[in-house]
Parts: C-alpha cells; sequence; structure tokens
C-alpha cells in the first residue's frame, strides 16, 4: 500500500465530495429519483407544457426533438 500525503484543506474537500456522492447514490437507490414518466404520449407531454405558457417555442422544439430521439416515449 502506498501513502499519499494531501493538504488538510483538500482532504477535507474530498472527503466532503465523497459525502455527497454517498447521499445521492442512496437516493438513486430508493428510487424515488428514477421514476419513469406516467405519460408517455409525445403530443400530450408537448401540449402540456406549452398550455402553462411558460416556455419559449425553442424549449418547445427542443423537447419535442428530445422526446422523438427517445425510444420510452410514443407519438
Amino acid at each position: 500500500m502506498t501513502t499519499v500525503t494531501l493538504p488538510k484543506i483538500e482532504y477535507q474537500d474530498l472527503k466532503r465530495k465523497a459525502a455527497m456522492f454517498e447521499r445521492i447514490v442512496e437516493l438513486a437507490e430508493e428510487d424515488s429519483l428514477f421514476l419513469p414518466p406516467s405519460v408517455r404520449s409525445r403530443k400530450q407531454i408537448i401540449a402540456g407544457f406549452r398550455n402553462t405558457r411558460k416556455y419559449k417555442s425553442a424549449f418547445i422544439k427542443s423537447l419535442r426533438r428530445g422526446l422523438k430521439r427517445s425510444g420510452y416515449f410514443r407519438e
């Protein structure tokens, strides 16, 4: 085994990042972050975003392209 010497500040930063990563892994394992969308229709999703009138047309077009690339959603 090789010994590595780090400044205390760098060690504390790495320790903090490791703790955050572990928390993300815990949340992912609970499946609370990765639930599939309840709606699979691209048209319904686009209509829902458009009806809120909060999104620009460029975003809606980008969303449409992204949903079209996905194998999960259907027309």
